[in-house]
């Protein structure tokens, strides 16, 4: 004689099955880019930019959006003029 499964066994075999697609799916979208991984590169000129590392990410609204390629300490020659710190009069 072949025994019924009880309904709370049924119950949670979906609860378990359920939650185990709601977790793939999280995983599976976390890795899609939608963008097709084009990017393009931004440049920006800061007057002070301590503590900018090369391949520190940047965020935007706690989003990671990209990455700092290459940073310079120096003034760049397309600037007109350099920021320098004021001299102390003697």
């Amino acid at each position: 004689m072949k025994q019924k499964l009880k309904p709370e066994t049924w119950v949670g075999i979906f609860l378990i099955a359920g939650i185990l697609m709601i977790i793939g799916v999280i995983l599976g979208f976390g890795n899609i880019k939608t963008s097709k991984e084009q990017t393009y590169p931004i440049n920006i000129i800061f007057k002070d930019a301590a503590g900018l590392i090369k391949d520190s990410q940047i965020r935007l609204g706690g989003v990671t959006v990209g990455k700092v390629t290459k940073a310079l300490n120096s003034c760049l020659p397309a600037m007109k003029s350099c920021w320098k710190p004021a001299s102390r009069a003697t």
